[in-house]
């Protein structure tokens, strides 16, 4: 009976040991796992260009959190990517950067990207030339020096302006890595 009762004593304290080594709590086994508590990043909107490049930086609460990286995600790719915090604009648009905690995954913080269009002029083959603004509005300035508002339309790439009299031209647009 004493023989039963010592190994019942000693099963016990095994389970013990056993559970408390694999609850997977930090705090039980002598680690000081610190959660973290709240991300924000250093800007919550930014606008950019087609083709450029911005950071975001993320900061972690508390400051001696255990585990402070983050994972990024774009709600739209084919407006904006982001890798590590570096967003890059692709196309006209919005998309929103999301940094969220890795230990952590109820804390991110998200950062809306207006993504506008790049200035430029183009000369038609008429000699009239239409002027892109960064909103996506242009102006038709004809070759009488008289200007006309377009509207655009379509893809970042292919756009097509409806001038004021009803007039439709579409224009591709190449960066300089499609040409």
């Amino acid at each position: 009976m004493k023989k039963s009762m010592v190994m019942v004593g000693a099963l016990m304290c095994a389970l013990s040991l056993f559970f408390t080594a694999c609850s997977g709590d930090d705090k039980d086994n002598g680690d000081d796992f610190v959660a973290v508590t709240n991300v924000t990043l250093d800007q919550k909107t930014v606008s950019v260009t087609v083709g450029n490049d911005i950071t975001l930086t993320p900061t972690i609460e508390p400051t001696n959190a255990t585990n402070k990286k983050v994972e990024w995600l774009s709600s739209n790719k084919e407006v904006a990517t982001v890798t590590d915090g570096k967003v890059t604009a692709v196309s006209i648009g919005e998309a929103k950067i999301t940094a969220t905690s890795k230990s952590n995954t109820d804390k991110s913080a998200t950062c809306t990207v207006t993504v506008k269009a790049k200035a430029m002029v183009v000369t038609l083959s008429s000699g009239e030339t239409i002027t892109v603004k960064e909103d996506g509005t242009a102006t038709l300035t004809k070759t009488d020096g008289n200007e006309v508002t377009v509207t655009p339309s379509g893809t970042a790439t292919n756009v097509t302006y409806t001038l004021a009299d009803g007039v439709r031209t579409t224009l591709r647009l190449l960066t300089k890595r499609q040409r």
